[in-house]
């Protein structure tokens, strides 16, 4: 049983930073990913926009 709870924990230094740095990594991969949705969207939004712009435009002329 002390097999199984020691593979769980970090042993050294090294383990540990490892640690450290996977979970900051994950981290940053969920904050990319909601970045990268966050700017795709605003990029729609600005896409929308623009159209209707032309549209009220065409529609004048």
């Amino acid at each position: 049983m002390n097999e199984d709870n020691s593979k769980n924990k970090p042993q050294n230094e090294r383990d540990i930073m490892l640690e450290k740095i996977s979970e900051n990594w994950r981290e940053l991969g969920f904050f990319h990913k909601v970045g990268f949705t966050a700017i795709t969207t605003i990029i729609a939004e600005e896409e929308k926009v623009k159209k209707k712009i032309k549209k009220r435009i065409l529609g004048l002329s």
